[in-house]
């Protein structure tokens, strides 16, 4: 609304300043205008009486040059001018035959005249004949006020006479009626005044629309002092005065001058009526000005009010939207911006319901995930808890427990699946260990026992060398096999170790190693062994030296195997035998697969 009333009073002053400036322009053309017809009716009048006494002097000085005049009686001279009056236009009142010498009227066109003395100072035409030096030369005088004709009433009257032909004494005189010259006269605009004002006879009126005005002082004389002096341009002035011509005070003067005559033509006006059309136009123009102000006013209203009660309307569906109200009727019969505004209302409204019928379809569809993905958590939770208590039975050393496999979820029943293989593994592996530690422990006390049989039958080495010698080849095989089985079984420990950080198998790995050095070292002994009863058949004290030291090694051997069958015995297992090492006092070694020799 703001911005509409700021555009409305913008486009009002630039109107307002344009309007000024065309009524200020409208109004000097129309003034001017005015003044120029003014102007132009009194230089028109003024050509017209320039006219006038142009052919009023050559009407006379054609009369006066008629040869012969001087010749005719009096009754032909009254012809002749009675034919010439006829001719003339109707201001000319009368046509005197004028004896100069006796200043009397000779002949003339008016009987009444005829026989009358005259003089210059009722007469001016007398005076003027006086001042023309040039017989050609025809001079115009003053008006005067006299008598023409019989009526008996006075009139004025303005002479023009010239001197005839070839003679001194006589002249013709034609004398114009100025009431009714000044019926000619024709005023420009409607109560304006035209006046004929002589400057010889002090400002004194010639011709008049007012024939009371003739041969007054012109009625702005006091206000125009040049008509009393000589005017001789066109001008315009505006004075103030009362006169009996005019009601208004304010009034505007035109005066051009007369050609070859020191007369200005004067017509007044007042300035009321002469800027009539100016004022008219200037009302008009301030109307349409102050209309068309109006209507942009009312226009800008009509727009604020379209415009403010659209995005009322537009505010309205917006807060019903923003309540949540979105069953809103939106109006979209509207084909302007405020209707596609009311359309887009109305596809974000639609857009609004689908989105929320697809959030709360999404919560629902989410409500159903967390309930199921709680669902999940909890039995994960206890499956996890389940199979927490199952791994550290394990790894208290219940070997017998089992991961249970429920169906439920494919990677917890993979993980028992893959638990419960590790740990059959494990315990096959552990009660391989510990059968073979029974059996470590049995193989030391036979080769004790061995070795004190040998030292008692020392003296039957000798016969017995190839049999103790085959034996050898047995122990050393058997030893190897031996061997080979701890270093299988220490890496399938360090493979349980590192699957269960709880238990530490480190120092019995040590020991096992060292048993199995032990046996190499063993082996080695039974190579060597094998040799000497092969080169020293007869070297019995050697061997049963040797033997001792081999009795030595079987007690400590089974000083090793001993803290690792402690270890051993706090594991749960349901397959100690599954897997059986057997080492005798022959030297021999049996599994599953084998029975165990009878030369033991």
């Amino acid at each position: 609304m703001f911005k509409i009333v700021a555009a409305v009073v913008v486009i009002a002053l630039i109107l307002g300043g344009l309007g000024w400036w065309t009524f200020t322009g409208v109004q000097a053309s129309v003034s001017e205008d005015a003044e120029n017809t003014l102007i132009s009716a009194s230089e028109r009048e003024a050509e017209g009486i320039t006219q006038f006494v142009s052919e009023r002097n050559n009407d006379t000085l054609r009369i006066s040059n008629d040869e012969g005049i001087a010749e005719m009686s009096d009754e032909e001279v009254r012809q002749t001018l009675n034919d010439e009056l006829r001719r003339l236009p109707s201001d000319v009142a009368a046509i005197h035959y004028y004896n100069i010498e006796e200043q009397r009227v000779e002949v003339s066109t008016d009987a009444f005249a005829e026989g009358q003395s005259v003089d210059g100072e009722q007469y001016p035409w007398v005076a003027a004949l006086g001042e023309v030096a040039d017989p050609t030369e025809v001079r115009s005088a003053e008006p005067y006020e006299g008598l023409v004709g019989s009526s008996g009433s006075e009139a004025k009257y303005l002479g023009f006479g010239s001197e005839i032909d070839n003679e001194q004494t006589h002249a013709i005189i034609v004398v114009v009626d100025l009431d009714t010259r000044s019926s000619l006269l024709e005023p420009p605009v409607e109560n304006s005044v035209i006046n004929v004002v002589s400057h010889e006879a002090d400002g004194q009126v010639v011709l008049a629309q007012d024939l009371t005005q003739i041969l007054e002082p012109h009625p702005l004389l006091d206000s125009l002092p040049f008509l009393a002096q000589s005017n001789l341009e066109t001008r315009t002035d505006e004075v103030t005065a009362q006169t009996d011509l005019f009601e208004d005070d304010e009034l505007i003067v035109a005066s051009a001058p007369v050609e070859n005559k020191r007369w200005s033509v004067t017509t007044m006006a007042e300035q009321s009526t002469v800027f009539a059309t100016a004022s008219e136009v200037s009302r008009s123009l301030l109307i349409l000005i102050a209309v068309s102000l109006l209507g942009l006013v009312v226009l800008g209203a009509a727009i604020t009010r379209d415009i403010n009660r659209s995005l009322n309307e537009l505010t309205g569906y917006a807060e019903e939207i923003e309540d949540g109200n979105l069953g809103v009727d939106i109006n979209q019969s509207r084909a302007d911006e405020f209707g596609q505004l009311s359309v887009l209302f109305s596809r974000i409204r639609d857009s609004l319901e689908g989105q929320i019928k697809e959030a709360e379809s999404a919560r629902k569809e989410a409500e159903v995930a967390r309930a199921e993905a709680e669902e999940l958590a909890r039995y994960l939770q206890d499956k996890a808890e389940e199979y927490s208590d199952v791994m550290q039975q394990v790894g208290e050393g219940d070997m017998t427990r089992r991961m249970e496999q429920d169906g439920e979820e494919d990677s917890m029943d993979q993980i028992a699946e893959e638990f419960n293989d590790m740990i059959g593994e494990l315990e096959k592996t552990t009660g391989q260990l510990k059968s073979y530690i029974d059996e470590v422990d049995q193989a030391g006390a036979e080769v004790e026992q061995s070795s004190r049989t040998v030292r008692e039958a020392s003296e039957q080495v000798a016969e017995s060398i190839q049999k103790i010698s085959d034996d050898a080849y047995n122990q050393k095989d058997r030893l190897d096999e031996l061997r080979r089985s701890m270093e299988e079984t220490v890496e399938r420990i360090e493979a349980i170790a590192t699957e269960y950080d709880n238990v530490s198998v480190d120092e019995a790995l040590a020991q096992i190693r060292d048993v199995a050095d032990e046996l190499d070292h063993i082996a080695e002994l039974s190579q060597e062994t094998m040799a000497e009863s092969q080169e020293v058949a007869g070297a019995a004290e050697e061997q049963a030296a040797e033997l001792n030291t081999v009795s030595d090694r079987a007690n400590e051997l089974q000083r090793y195997a001993e803290p690792l069958r402690d270890i051993l015995d706090r594991f749960e297992t349901e397959k100690e035998h599954e897997f059986v090492f057997s080492v005798g006092p022959t030297g021999t070694t049996a599994s599953p697969d084998t029975e165990q020799s009878d030369d033991a």
